[in-house]
């Protein structure tokens, strides 16, 4: 079997904890974690400054019960690309500015090694119903504090919300992936389909619709044997959701605006004629179409290295709001190649996955890929936390190497191990 790149290696000394402390500390540490991620994505306060010392605290942590931390190639690129980003505060217009960068980078690399690591080490079902209590928990808590969707919050993150909702359902679909109860995760990911449309983000939205159409594309049997098996529940949850729904005058509303804003962002991308009504979404166009103009021809005239973190910011007074045009402009091709070969990484090792096993998560996978490319042509994206846990988990699950932990063999493409 192929072999990672980088990998730590475990050592032949037994652990002092049993499995079963080791698995309950592992749970714990997954669920800190992904209520530390979506803290840092809806609450101001808990800043990329905080969570990196959250981050760094629960690797402390985590090295204090398996002393063994995962390093993948994966990891070495987006090293290799804060690493770059760092030293183009050397060129960069506003170095100050430039840690608005460089913080959430360093972060994107301690959850990578974090996220991985526990997966690995700590076992995939404790670490996967970690996160999905921790982040069950936090959206319940994020529902009774703003009141969101019964009512459309004041200065409302909507991107950042529909990103925690987005990792949220990636987790709720790993989490019922090897389970014989579906009612829970087919109610729990029915839900923040809703809650994603509710927060009127287009691009997420259309993401998720064509991560699901590629993932039952190109995996089409597998898709539709889960669909055939998992029809009637789906029906039944679905109706009642619709029902529960339809009694909250709220809900309706906010998730027909999040539709509304859905199919005007289908209009624009088919480059179908605006009405009228559709000014705000005409301006916002013009804007990221100006934006993205600026910014390529600045890269044309510095392609290689680029003007260094957020120069963009620094020059025009505004990111981008494109992940490619930002990369572009502040890194050249060095900080967009090394970025999106994580993607193109991530796909061989599903391609050699399909001729490994036919069985584990490889369309969940594929369509996250699918989903968080398409966003990041509209949204800053590559130091995005929950990105970051996707890459790791996504890593993790399809590593071909058997790490032995304890004298047993844990599979890290089995999500039953």
């Amino acid at each position: 079997m192929r072999q990672d790149v980088a990998r730590a290696y475990a050592p032949t000394n037994r652990p002092r904890l049993s499995q079963g402390v080791r698995q309950f500390v592992t749970f714990t540490l997954s669920a800190f974690l992904a209520l530390a991620l979506m803290a840092n994505a809806v609450f101001e306060r808990f800043d990329s400054l905080r969570l990196g010392a959250a981050v760094a605290i629960l690797i402390v942590l985590q090295t204090l019960v398996c002393p063994w931390l995962l390093l993948m190639r994966e990891f070495v690129v987006y090293g290799a690309f804060a690493a770059y980003m760092m030293l183009s505060l050397l060129w960069a217009p506003d170095p100050l500015l430039g840690m608005n960068s460089v913080l959430p980078a360093l972060d994107f690399v301690l959850i990578l090694v974090l996220f991985a690591s526990l997966l690995t080490y700590g076992g995939v079902r404790p670490t996967v119903d970690g996160a999905f209590a921790g982040l069950l928990a936090g959206a319940v808590y994020y529902t009774a504090s703003t009141r969101f969707p019964f009512i459309y919050p004041e200065n409302f993150p909507y991107n950042a919300a529909a990103s925690m909702y987005l990792f949220g359902l990636f987790i709720t679909c790993l989490w019922g992936w090897n389970r014989k109860l579906r009612l829970v995760p087919i109610s729990v990911g029915l839900v923040l389909i809703m809650l994603i449309a509710s927060t009127t983000s287009i691009k997420t939205n259309l993401g998720v619709l064509l991560g699901i159409v590629a993932a039952g594309i190109t995996y089409r049997r597998r898709s539709w044997g889960a669909l055939r098996r998992n029809a009637l529940q789906f029906i039944v949850i679905a109706g009642l959701l619709l029902y529960a729904a339809l009694s909250s005058q709220a809900v309706i509303k906010s998730v027909e605006v999040g539709l509304m804003r859905v199919s005007l962002g289908t209009e624009v991308l088919t480059g179908k004629d605006k009405s009228q009504d559709e000014g705000a979404t005409q301006l916002g166009l013009g804007l990221r179409e100006r934006w993205e103009s600026e910014g390529v021809a600045g890269w044309v005239r510095n392609p290689v290295f680029g003007y260094g973190v957020e120069a963009f910011r620094a020059d025009i007074g505004i990111t981008s709001h494109s992940t490619p045009v930002d990369l572009l402009y502040n890194f050249g091709l060095i900080g967009f190649g090394l970025f999106y070969s994580i993607f193109a990484v991530l796909v061989l090792r599903l391609i050699r996955a399909a001729k490994e096993s036919e069985s584990g998560p490889q369309p969940l996978i594929f369509g996250g890929i699918v989903c968080y490319v398409f966003i990041s042509l509209s949204g800053t994206m590559f130091y995005n936390a929950f990105l970051a846990a996707f890459i790791a988990t996504s890593c993790a699950l399809l590593r071909y190497v058997r790490v032995h932990v304890d004298g047993s063999q844990v599979s890290c493409i089995d999500t039953s191990a």
